[in-house]
């Protein structure tokens, strides 16, 4: 029988380090006496007969390496540079899960995670880079901590190549373990080893899928170590803000639509407010079009807006914080001080007292 996770149990092998689901530290081996007995070989053992059952999919992968823990590891003693790195692996993998991707695997101090598979969605590439984002302020946020008690800090290296990939369950006599191969895996791993600590370096597939959601400064083509071929990278800059990103591409057939927006609102002008609900599928362009609706309001219109995601669901007031950030003209990645001093230039602004 297999150990599990003492946070989310999930099941576990006797060498790892941290659990694949949850990222929480594993504990302690147990003791000889509890071991089961040995059938000779490798702890892991796969049978000849190993199958996997393939399903092609389009995916964003992403490569993590965590550096620094070896000049760490020489100054503390091993189980306090594990509880360290335990608590590191978790805040890392925090964002992986928010964004609905899966880990797929640790290797050292390097973590694999995959966007699309076992689950897929329209916009994987972008929540792949979003998690890497947030694993980048994950990471500043413990060094200040890390930098106080122990006067060091550890840095993050994270590499994102989309692309098709072969996925399914791979089957042996002790474990079955879902995964994902292909040069897109191969590819994210070099992408990682290029990126400077702090940096993330996406691939060109990513990069077209993502650019509409982030700024990207170009790196040129690069020949990475086990490629045959030279490969586009772009570094990560800045996240976009939306109604720029949506404004950046065209509307095409929706004229009726539009007219209907443009009718609704001289009604309100006029004391007819209404209130409308676009539906639509995914990608026929529901918020290109509101898009092109607010760019043509006049000046004396407020415009404030909000948009839910599925992988905010697990955040509490989320849609509301997208709105009041609107209405205060803050972007999310702004920090702290300059939201601050965006909420106060709007409350003078609109003459309020608080």
């Amino acid at each position: 029988m297999h150990p599990k996770c003492s946070a989310c149990g999930a099941p576990l092998l006797r060498t790892h380090r941290f659990c694949p689901n949850c990222g929480a530290p594993v504990g302690p081996p147990a003791t000889p006496g509890e071991l089961p007995v040995a059938s000779g070989g490798p702890a892991l053992q796969v049978s000849p007969e190993v199958g996997l059952q393939e399903d092609r999919r389009l995916v964003s992968v992403l490569f993590a390496d965590l550096s620094g823990s070896t000049p760490l590891g020489e100054r503390l003693d091993p189980e306090d540079l594990r509880r360290i790195l335990g608590a590191f692996f978790a805040a890392l993998v925090r964002p992986i899960h928010r964004y609905e991707g899966t880990v797929e695997k640790y290797i050292g101090d390097a973590v694999m995670a995959v966007f699309g598979a076992p689950v897929s969605h329209e916009d994987d590439a972008e929540r792949a880079v979003r998690a890497a984002v947030d694993m980048q302020s994950a990471l500043a946020l413990l060094n200040d901590w890390l930098e106080r008690e122990h006067g060091r800090r550890l840095a993050l290296r994270i590499g994102i190549s989309s692309g098709e990939v072969v996925s399914g369950l791979l089957a042996g006599e002790v474990q079955s373990a879902y995964t994902v191969v292909g040069d897109t895996v191969n590819t994210a791993q070099r992408l990682e080893t290029i990126a400077t600590p702090g940096d993330i370096v996406v691939g060109s597939t990513t990069f077209r899928l993502a650019g509409r959601a982030f700024e990207f400064e170009p790196l040129g083509a690069l020949m990475l170590k086990g490629k045959a071929q030279t490969v586009e990278a772009y570094r990560v800059v800045r996240s976009k803000d939306e109604s720029v990103a949506l404004e950046s591409t065209p509307l095409v057939g929706r004229s009726a639509e539009l007219a209907l927006l443009r009718r609704a609102l001289a009604g309100a002008v006029l004391g007819r407010g209404r209130a409308l609900t676009i539906a639509g599928e995914a990608g026929v362009g529901k918020s290109r079009l509101i898009a092109e609706f607010t760019r043509g309001l006049g000046a004396g219109v407020e415009r404030w807006s909000a948009r839910g995601r599925s992988y905010d669901r697990q955040t509490s007031y989320a849609v509301l914080a997208s709105l009041l950030r609107s209405a205060f003209g803050i972007r999310q990645a702004d920090e702290e001080p300059v939201a601050r001093a965006g909420i106060e230039a709007r409350v003078r602004e609109l003459g309020l007292n608080i």
